[in-house]
């Protein structure tokens, strides 16, 4: 899911009433509009919950509410259709209403592109108050943008693979905060889809076919829509089934790999993971593991600095340049059976107390903590990797990784027990 806000409404005490002074007008017209007003405060949220998520949504149902004016109607719509198509494997194979999503996210990507460079425009022509108020009136294009995105990254058929990948690689439209948090939140949503594709393959053969007919059909139109159709279509069926230069995606990987920007390298690692290609697309993209499994960190400063600007209460941070994209990469390599993983950075990536040194939380304070889920994270990314690299690869020695992994066999950590046990009995499988 793209980035998450929380509110938090403070309603102020209520003022105690005399005990011996009889009321006035004022105050018992108080005591019962005040009972009144926190009535209609339960009650009217919830018959807004109700009007948004009440019973079944149609596909229509739901693109109705995406297109309404009201910003916090299309928020919330996206937020429930989101976590919808997560379990609804009719409604994430429908290539209809799939479509119809990625056609709202080019319309709504043109009009905040178009009054993005309008607002460049006036800069120096306008006060800074009037830029201000014309920026804030653009967010709710913005965060409509990255709502759509995330959905399209719920799906289990690839037909916004080719938005999104245009939407992850497109620079200089925006200021150059915001093209970084569209682009990322993208390339996030394209990470969610090579996951999701799974699915597909997990449906009842029926539902495969009438899927395929259906991208068939909307495939022998013409314009944008038919070539997204054709792109998803060959992807998963035919001679080029599987090849990701159909939909875009290995463009955009590629380039967020070599940005200057650390987090989109990292997220393009990590997107790597579930997005392998044809025989001749995984070489070259175990060619771009390689290279960020070596990763310097280079451009952290930047994001340094924009942490520090937004203010964040605590914020996650790693005392090694460049860890997270390091790892992200060696865990990519793995899964892919990769010759080129680094058995020695896995071995790190499994050492429990190292990795509660590496993953830090920071208070604005400057106090610092173990970030525990991070670490735990890493240790159970990298069990899994190397049982998924014993499949792939069975003949590879990984006699080195035995005595690590034992020992977090051995930890505090339930979970991580588990997880190692899993790896240690998946190793004794040839």
């Amino acid at each position: 899911m793209p980035a998450e806000a929380s509110c938090a409404a403070h309603d102020p005490q209520p003022k105690g009433l005399p005990s011996v002074v009889p009321p006035s007008g004022k105050e018992i017209a108080r005591l019962f509009l005040t009972p009144l007003l926190i009535v209609i405060g339960l009650v009217i949220p919830l018959l807004g919950f109700f009007w948004l998520f009440g019973g079944a949504w149609t596909p229509e149902d739901y693109l109705v509410k995406l297109d309404d004016p009201n910003s916090d109607v299309r928020w919330r719509a996206a937020e429930y259709l989101a976590q919808t198509l997560l379990r609804d494997d009719n409604l994430a194979s429908n290539p209809k209403f799939g479509l119809d999503l990625a056609q709202r996210l080019q319309e709504s990507w043109d009009r905040n592109a178009h009054a993005e460079r309008g607002l460049a425009n006036k800069q120096g022509q306008q006060s800074r108050t009037e830029l201000v108020r014309e920026n804030q009136a653009l967010e709710p294009g913005r965060d409509h943008v990255l709502y759509l995105g995330s959905c399209l990254g719920s799906l289990t058929i690839p037909v916004g693979a080719r938005v999104l990948s245009r939407l992850a690689s497109t620079t200089g439209e925006a200021e150059p905060g915001i093209a970084i948090r569209r682009r990322w939140q993208a390339l996030w949503a394209l990470a969610n889809l090579g996951d999701n594709l799974k699915r597909f393959q997990r449906l009842i053969s029926a539902r495969q076919e009438m899927v395929l007919a259906e991208l068939g059909a909307e495939a022998a139109g013409a314009g944008e829509r038919a070539e997204w159709a054709r792109a998803a279509l060959n992807y998963l069926e035919g001679p080029q089934a599987g090849r990701l230069s159909g939909l875009g995606v290995d463009k955009a990987l590629l380039s967020c790999a070599q940005d200057r920007n650390p987090f989109l390298r990292e997220i393009a690692a990590f997107a790597l993971n579930f997005w392998e290609g044809d025989t001749s697309e995984r070489a070259k993209l175990e060619q771009v593991l390689a290279k960020l499994a070596v990763d310097g960190g280079q451009g952290e400063e930047g994001v340094t600095e924009l942490r520090a600007e937004e203010g964040t209460a605590q914020e996650s941070i790693t005392r090694v340049p460049g860890l997270k994209i390091r790892y992200n990469a060696t865990v990519a390599l793995a899964r892919r059976g990769s010759d080129l993983v680094r058995l020695d950075v896995l071995q790190e990536m499994l050492d429990e107390p190292l990795q509660r040194q590496n993953f830090v939380l920071r208070g604005r304070n400057g106090e610092e903590a173990a970030d525990e889920a991070t670490a735990q994270v890493t240790v159970a990314s990298a069990l899994q990797a190397v049982a998924e690299l014993h499949r792939k690869k069975p003949q590879r020695d990984l006699a080195k990784l035995g005595l690590v992994i034992d020992e977090v066999a051995h930890s505090k950590n339930p979970a991580l027990q588990a997880e190692a046990m899993r790896t240690l009995k998946a190793l004794e499988r040839n």
